[in-house]
């Protein structure tokens, strides 16, 4: 069986990064357990078509993309989270001019690759416009994952986009 992938995308400060890393917390005891195999969610990747290209060349019959997480929400809520967060993260592409660039980088280059795997039938959408709060519970997108993908072990490979490795029983 080829490894199955999950690609986690959305707009700069819809929570990709955050979600990932709640995920592989939330399921860190169950990855103690088992063996690591072929199961991953990756996050904010591919950003664009020639990423997306290289990936299906180098790929093609050695992973199996099974579906992209659509962490969506509005450009307002984008950009008013990644200002926050640039009050204490020290980034310094979270001010307003940087922030107008990503979001049309995003709508240029990232969505058009949503909607080919909406094409497909392959995107499920989680609601990222809600409060911090009620994304922070984690409730539907780790149901979601785990119902749609059976997902239960998870393993951090940190790099320049966090790979989670996610593994069955």
């Amino acid at each position: 069986m080829n490894p199955q992938v999950v690609f986690a995308l959305g707009g700069p400060g819809a929570g990709k990064g955050t979600q990932c890393s709640k995920i592989a917390e939330a399921m860190e005891e169950t990855m103690k357990t088992g063996e690591n195999k072929f199961h991953f969610l990756i996050d904010g990747f591919p950003p664009n078509e020639d990423n997306l290209q290289g990936w299906m060349k180098v790929m093609d019959g050695k992973a199996d993309v099974k579906f992209v997480l659509f962490l969506d929400c509005s450009n307002e809520v984008c950009i008013n989270r990644c200002l926050e967060r640039g009050r204490t993260s020290g980034r310094d592409d979270d001010n307003k001019e940087s922030l107008e660039k990503r979001i049309q980088t995003y709508l240029r280059f990232m969505r058009p690759i949503i909607e080919r795997y909406e094409k497909q039938g392959k995107v499920r959408t989680v609601d990222a416009s809600r409060s911090l709060n009620e994304i922070q519970k984690l409730s539907d997108l780790l149901s979601f994952l785990i119902c749609c993908a059976g997902l239960c072990r998870c393993e951090v490979s940190l790099r320049q986009r966090r790979m989670i490795l996610l593994t069955l029983p």
